[in-house]
């Protein structure tokens, strides 16, 4: 048996080329007076070596290895080129020198010799060496070897390939990768059986490039040989025959019928001729039988990654035993039974019997049944993984599974063909993305000199000097080697000494004023050396240690000062309950997300807050004023709420909190907290947190119609979006969040929606409940179905009755009435139906019951959704005509709406999954991907700070209010 994978060389050879780019070469050595100013990565080549090496096997063959040279060029600056170039510039690239270098890969394919893995492939991409190719290459080669580590390997699983011929896996008898002979695929080919089939001439020039092209404009294949289908196919009729008749005359034969270059089906026939001893007794005695049987398979793709199978059978006699058989029956039937009452087979007997339309009508109907397709199966028993389609139509669909361990990843089947010498299997592959190269560019605001900044705030120690040389966003990671300070450049080590803190971002100097030589009498120069080019910056000498060199200066330090204690130094609940009012200071840093904009990042807030009165109002306002959540306060005085904001400037007012409906201007405002910080100590009585939550818009899926519902579905590999718009649904895959990929595009009517129970995505909607995974929707529970929601291993269905749990094989538990009903979701022990003109809620428990817990008069046109977005639990989001509430299960039987939202929250309608949000555009018709990024908690309780979950307690009766924690990093 022979099968051979072949892939585009592309991919794999992308891989290698990104791995060279994400090394963090970057060294402070000098070489021959040069430093390395940045590394330029070239084409990677494939191609057969002339070393030559044991073929993996039983053969012993001595064959060409396969490598992947991969040019790198390491461009080197003199130090006088960097101190002659302008502080924030890069070197002029015709003083740069290239150090070239050759980086060799190994590609190889073996077999474990022994251990539990004995006889199983692996495939490996692996360094060999780094190779210098002209002079400063030859110095330079060691140290970039050290330092780019390259070895993907995995085992291989065939089990999925040697299945194409259905039977059981085969030992490797021989396997080798080879390339072709211009290096734009490889192939990975194994001998599997018994006996070698390939002679060692054969291996030899396949392993020196001898490949035949199966892949085309395809970027992968798998090839099967003819010969071992055609054995396969045979040793299956054999099984299936050999115990229905008494002897197989020949055969069965199976016989390979290519189609031609033409992908889309392939063809393979097998026949046999058998006997039936005594199969009907006639005038004379028994008669024997003979039968010639043929089975046509036909293999084709109805959809991408769906392989079906087509068996039509058809089978004939002898003309004259047929007809004597049954004239013989019809003549003296029961006499002969008399005397023969041992011979003969009961299907025979069952079609002679068969008497509708007297002696002549028998006769024509015997011999037109013994020619065609009604007993057919009588004589062949069923087919193993087939579904009948009629008597001589038997049809299989297997769902393609993709080779385990190969380095590429996405492998999907979109063609079959026929070839002369086998079945081709094939399709496209996930795209490699390529790196972009790390590049330094130093920010033109970066300080060239030294300004005046506060350590401490909160305790307002000494001032001190600080200078930041700050780096422009990369295009890829930019990794900083250790500043170096030549010598002479800081003789007093006073600036070595203030380094606070570099990395990819820059480098930060800060000079204390308590220690000696607080303010160096000199400048100095250091040494930036990354990954992106390198850089000798001049810092000055503090020109004057006067603290600001205006009076608007000034100002804006200390309000910065001001909105830096508010957040962090003064408790959040002093200010509170001093002022009524609280301006947040935005603290949490963005991550850096290379290539994105600004305005992807949101801001997400949550507020707890407590010691209110009764029925209470408290607002969220923006910066520009416009009201965005209205709170009420529960009878025991607290409240919860959830707003989104955009970033705004430093200094500008991004979020107010305001008790009443009372606000004031932001002068008044920092006035009074001026006062306040200036006072005497308040009383801290832990009424108040917020939670700060980043927000980080990654990447979206446009739909051709508006989006009707979402869902984030988590998986063994990646979290996947699914979606439904106009009918259709769509899953993507979420591996890379920003370039999500299509994995699924099908038209299934009167779908409402999903969820995921026990790992399966199931479907509901007008046709009822069905398994998504299935290519036919094929009902479990078949009453039409308005909403649904999946609570551990039960599912929760809405339709016009009432509720139903169900388990996971759809069997009903428990039934709740109620008419009327439009929407469905849960939150925590609590199922609430929205209604139209109000909402219903329901307790689970023990035993799947659910009892009536209470309901709310409130506009529910919208639908209901749970109400766990930024940390809000025990709540449901109820969205009306024009606005949504936040309606909270309080007491037994009492819901209460606790929060107004002027238009609809986008949280009201989101998915979510660990740290990935699903959003409705603005639009409708795309769904935006949402990633949590950092939070961070603000807040005390009882005068504590608040530092983990515990400290803002779970009991409103206590006067205390609690803000889980949001997936997040």
């Amino acid at each position: 048996m022979i099968v051979e994978m072949q892939l585009k060389s592309e991919p794999i050879k992308r891989m290698v080329r990104n791995a060279v780019k994400a090394a963090r070469i970057c060294t402070t050595e000098s070489q021959a007076g040069y430093y390395l100013d940045h590394i330029s990565v070239g084409q990677p080549t494939l191609s057969a070596s002339d070393a030559t090496s044991l073929l993996a096997g039983t053969g012993g063959f001595q064959t060409k290895t396969l490598q992947i040279h991969q040019p790198a060029d390491a461009f080197l600056v003199q130090l006088t080129d960097l101190q002659n170039t302008p502080d924030f510039a890069p070197v002029d690239p015709a003083h740069l020198t290239a150090a070239s270098v050759d980086i060799v890969m190994a590609v190889t394919l073996s077999i474990h010799p022994s251990g539990p893995k004995k006889g199983q492939p692996r495939f490996s991409v692996a360094l060999v060496g780094v190779n210098g190719t002209n002079t400063f290459g030859n110095i330079l080669a060691p140290q970039l070897q050290g330092q780019v580590q390259f070895n993907q390997g995995a085992d291989l699983d065939l089990a999925a390939l040697t299945a194409l011929t259905q039977t059981a896996p085969k030992p490797i008898i021989n396997c080798g990768v080879a390339a072709s002979s211009d290096g734009s695929h490889m192939s990975l080919r194994f001998e599997m059986g018994d006996t070698p089939i390939l002679s060692a001439a054969d291996w030899t020039a396949f392993m020196a490039g001898g490949i035949s092209d199966r892949l085309g404009a395809l970027d992968w294949s798998i090839f099967v040989d003819a010969q071992s289908l055609d054995d396969a196919l045979a040793s299956q009729m054999n099984n299936a025959i050999k115990g229905t008749f008494d002897q197989i005359n020949s055969g069965p034969t199976a016989t390979w019928e290519p189609i031609g270059p033409t992908p889309g089906f392939a063809m393979q026939h097998v026949e046999a001729d058998a006997t039936i001893f005594n199969a009907c007794t006639g005038l004379f005695g028994p008669v024997d039988m003979s039968f010639t049987l043929d089975l046509d398979l036909t293999i084709t793709l109805p959809q991408p990654n769906v392989i079906r199978v087509d068996a039509a059978v058809d089978w004939h006699g002898n003309k004259w035993t047929e007809f004597w058989c049954a004239f013989s029956e019809i003549v003296a039937g029961p006499a002969l039974f008399a005397l023969f009452p041992d011979q003969g087979h009961s299907w025979v007997g069952g079609v002679m019997a068969f008497n509708p339309l007297g002696p002549i009508g028998n006769l024509a109907l015997v011999i037109w049944a013994f020619n065609s397709d009604t007993v057919t199966g009588l004589v062949l028993p069923p087919i193993s993984g087939f579904t009948k389609i009629d008597d001589t139509h038997y049809r299989s669909e297997t769902v393609f599974t993709a080779p385990a361990g190969l380095p590429v990843t996405g492998m999907k089947l979109t063609s079959i063909n026929g070839s002369a010498d086998g079945i081709v299997l094939g399709g496209t592959l996930d795209p490699v993305i390529e790196l972009n190269d790390p590049v330094l560019s130093i920010k033109s605001w970066s300080d060239t000199g030294f300004g005046w900044v506060n350590p401490d705030p909160c305790n307002q120690f000494g001032q001190q000097l600080q200078a930041q040389i700050l780096f422009d966003e990369s295009p890829y990671y930019l990794f900083m080697c250790p500043p170096v300070f030549l010598s002479g450049d800081d003789p007093a080590n006073e600036y070595a000494n203030s380094i606070a803190e570099w990395d990819q971002k820059g480098i930060e100097f800060v000079l204390n004023t308590i220690n000696p030589g607080f303010a160096p009498g000199y400048d100095c120069k250091v040494l930036l050396l990354t990954t992106g080019g390198a850089r000798y910056i001049r810092l000055t000498k503090p020109a004057s240690l006067q603290p600001f060199a205006s009076p608007e200066d000034q100002l804006k330090y200390e309000l910065g000062v001001i909105a830096f204690r508010a957040t962090n130094c003064y408790k959040a609940t002093s200010i509170w309950g001093s002022l009524g009012m609280y301006n947040p200071h935005w603290s949490v840093d963005p991550e850096v997300v290379i290539g994105q904009p600004a305005e992807q990042v949101e801001h997400g807030w949550s507020f707890a807050v407590a010691g209110l009165e009764a029925g209470e109002h408290v607002a969220i306002v923006d910066g520009a004023g416009t009201t965005l959540v209205t709170g009420i306060a529960s009878p025991q005085g607290v409240m919860t709420l959830d707003a989104l904001t955009k970033p705004v400037a430093f200094g500008s007012t991004e979020l107010s909190v305001q008790r009443g409906g009372k606000g004031m201007s932001a002068d008044e405002y920092n006035q009074r907290l001026k006062a306040l910080m200036n006072g005497p100590a308040l009383e801290n009585k832990g009424t108040f947190a917020h939670r700060q939550t980043l927000l980080n818009r990654v990447g979206s899926v446009t739909l051709p119609a508006a989006l009707t519902a979402q869902a984030i579905i988590g998986t063994a590999k990646a979290p996947q979006l699914v979606t439904i718009a106009g009918g259709v649904l769509r899953r993507h895959d979420l591996h890379v969040p920003a370039r999500p990929r299509q994995l699924e595009e099908r038209n299934v009517p009167g779908l409402h929606g999903v969820v995921q129970s026990r790992g399966q995505l199931l479907g509901f909607g007008d046709f009822g409940l069905a398994n998504l995974a299935k290519v036919d929707i094929a009902p479990i529970w078949r009453t039409p179905v308005i909403d649904a929601v999946a609570i551990g291993d039960r599912i929760i269905v809405l339709d016009r009755q009432g509720i139903t749990v169900l388990d996971e094989t759809a069997t009903v538990l428990t039934r709740a009435p109620l008419e009327g009903g439009q929407s469905l979701t849960a939150s925590g022990r609590f199922i609430v139906v929205g209604l139209g003109n109000s909402v219903v809620a329901f307790e689970r428990r023990r035993g799947d019951r659910f009892d009536r817990f209470g309901s709310l008069a409130i506009d529910a046109s919208g639908g209901v959704a749970p109400a766990e977005a930024l940390g809000a639990r025990g709540a449901v989001y109820v969205r009306g005509d024009k606005s949504s509430a936040l309606v909270t299960l309080t007491a037994k039987g009492s819901l209460q709406q606790t929060a107004t939202y002027p238009g609809h929250p986008w949280f009201a309608g989101s998915a979510a999954d660990g740290t990935l949000l699903a959003r409705r555009s603005a639009t409708g018709t795309a769904a935006e991907i949402v990633r949590v990024e950092q939070s961070r908690l603000y807040g005390t309780c009882d005068g504590h700070d608040c530092k983990h979950e515990q400290c803002c307690g779970a009991s409103a009766g206590a006067g205390k209010v609690r803000l889980p924690k949001v997936a997040g990093r």
